[in-house]
């Protein structure tokens, strides 16, 4: 296979294989025993305890990969064909995330009995220099990192596992307080240790008085950088600011290894207030509409669950999460 963009790639699919209650698959099209399309998706399951139909779910960012000069609204139809079938009594739901409106595809997913969510997200066209990155900022963000820069905080790439389990275990807490599902330690360590040295990422740590303030993890393509996990610690030190620095400091490894777009990978629902989409278009980038499909197995269960038994599961969710944050120290 061609892989266009990570999130179909094959580091990304055996990355996901190495995990427990992980089950990655690939949707491939053939015509004329040609390869013609291909779609990583990834079946998580979030508790061993409960039947895999209510506690798990399927993930998938962006629109399969399709070759040119394939029909792709019969690959589209096709697949989501196969898949739903594939899920029946497998999983609560299945989400595609980060995908682009299309207005070829979306009736398909409608036809076969996704939702259509509208989000957003923010999209930062990168110029030629860091200097003319650093004048699309606003100005609250330019004395920001200038005073991060004069108190000696520091944006870099991770150097060795210690420093990536210290940003994790930042990262770790903050999801366990906010009762969202993430990855387990080793999904990240393989990251750093695969897609970081095939030149498909990058994890950039934020450090300060020798010590790690937190850190972003970015994928890549050939011409986008993506943010997909950052966090910091920002409670330490008052008059520092590393989440800043940290989105700087990916502007800036974009620029100088010629990526044109960087991609914040979502800024909420657009029926939504959401604090972090001011935060993400003060690094002067631009709001766009993309959408999410969601396709329900089994509706009255999902209902159940994310409505009726919602503080249960989070709940489950926290514990899930505090017991990651205590293996890893």
């Amino acid at each position: 296979m061609d892989f266009g963009t990570f999130f179909n790639s094959k580091a990304l699919f055996q990355n996901y294989t190495s995990l427990e209650g992980y089950e990655p698959f690939y949707l491939v099209a053939y015509e004329n025993d040609t390869l013609a399309a291909h779609w990583l998706l990834v079946i998580i399951r979030q508790s061993k305890n409960i039947p895999s139909m209510l506690s798990s779910r399927c993930m998938a960012y962006g629109y399969p990969e399709i070759s040119s000069g394939t029909n792709q609204l019969n690959v589209i139809d096709a697949m989501l064909s196969k898949l739903t079938a594939v899920l029946h009594r497998k999983v609560l739901y299945a989400e595609v995330r980060q995908v682009n409106y299309h207005t070829l595809f979306t009736p398909l997913f409608i036809q076969h009995h996704f939702k259509s969510i509208s989000w957003l997200n923010v999209v930062n066209q990168l110029p030629q220099t860091t200097g003319e990155a650093f004048k699309k900022l606003s100005d609250g963000k330019r004395r920001q990192i200038k005073n991060n820069e004069r108190l000696g905080l520091e944006v870099r790439p991770a150097a060795s596992h210690q420093e990536v389990i210290a940003f994790l275990q930042i990262l770790q807490q903050l999801y366990a307080h906010l009762a969202k599902p993430l990855p387990p330690l080793r999904f990240f360590t393989q990251f750093y240790e695969i897609a970081c040295q095939q030149g498909n990422g990058v994890i950039l740590i934020a450090t300060y008085q020798n010590k790690i303030l937190g850190g972003i993890v970015c994928p890549t393509d050939t011409s986008i950088l993506y943010e997909w996990y950052i966090c910091s610690d920002n409670k330490s030190y008052r008059r520092i600011t590393p989440g800043v620095s940290l989105t700087w400091g990916a502007i800036c490894y974009a620029v100088e290894n010629g990526f044109r777009v960087m991609d914040f990978m979502g800024a909420g629902k657009a029926t939504r207030p959401y604090g972090v989409r001011n935060f993400k278009l003060s690094f002067g980038g631009e709001l766009i509409p993309v959408l999410r499909y969601r396709y329900k197995t089994t509706p009255l269960a999902y209902f159940m669950i994310h409505t009726v038994l919602s503080p249960f599961r989070n709940w489950l969710i926290k514990q899930k999460n505090r017991r990651q944050v205590m293996n890893t120290y």
